[in-house]
């Protein structure tokens, strides 16, 4: 009887172990804490505003009309003694024309015939053309604004099954640093508990007759290990 009651405690003692370590096992494909991960909705950039511009004009030698104009001398009785002096002679007066004249291929005053008579002195213009060039005036500069990366955090609520309805291998599995069971081909694993250890059963007696079946219970949830026994 002594040996039966030795084998009934020590059955229900590796059954309770066995059924801590398949519980053990099972916890880890669950989360104790909240285990989170930040998610890139948009990652960071710099947009470039260009700068707002207009283009003026710059004038590098003004443009200048052609003309001529021809000396008329005052009524006077001496000989005149040129040259005459352009835009203001005392001794006459400048008349400007805009077409035709004389010396079309001079400048500046010139005489045209005998330069002793003042009504032989003219003046000539020729026409400048325009010289420019177009430059960039900046009216508000190139701005580069910064945008930060728009994330938001998803959570695993604690006690959430992470790998859900998953089996596998547990002697090629390990633990990560989440809690989590991992095989080797990097699947999470949700070890199935061992099963209980059996007793060796005896056979009756000769003659004998059985007495009730002794009972061990076990962990909440399992049936137990039934001991039979002999009288």
């Amino acid at each position: 009887m002594k040996k039966w009651l030795i084998v009934a405690v020590l059955v229900a003692f590796l059954a309770i172990v066995a059924a801590t370590v398949g519980g053990t096992a099972v916890a880890q494909a669950t989360t104790s804490e909240q285990d989170c991960v930040t998610i890139i909705d948009q990652e960071a950039y710099d947009e470039v505003i260009p700068a707002v511009t207009h283009q003026v004009k710059v004038i590098d030698v003004e443009a200048v009309a052609g003309f001529w104009a021809n000396f008329s001398p005052n009524d006077t009785q001496a000989t005149f003694v040129g040259p005459a002096t352009y835009p203001v002679d005392a001794r006459g007066t400048w008349h400007v024309h805009t077409n035709g004249g004389p010396g079309q291929d001079k400048s500046g005053v010139f005489a045209q015939g005998n330069p002793a008579k003042g009504g032989n002195w003219f003046y000539r213009q020729q026409e400048v053309e325009e010289v420019s060039h177009m430059e960039t005036v900046i009216d508000v500069p190139e701005q580069t604004i910064h945008h930060d990366a728009v994330t938001h955090e998803e959570c695993n609520p604690p006690g959430e099954d992470l790998c859900p309805n998953i089996e596998g291998d547990q002697d090629a599995s390990y633990i990560d640093d989440n809690g989590l069971v991992i095989d080797q081909e990097g699947n999470c694993v949700v070890p199935t508990p061992d099963p209980p250890v059996e007793p060796p059963v005896d056979p009756p007696a000769s003659g004998g007759h059985k007495k009730p079946p002794v009972v061990v219970p076990n962990v909440p949830g399992d049936p137990g290990v039934v001991i039979p026994d002999t009288l």
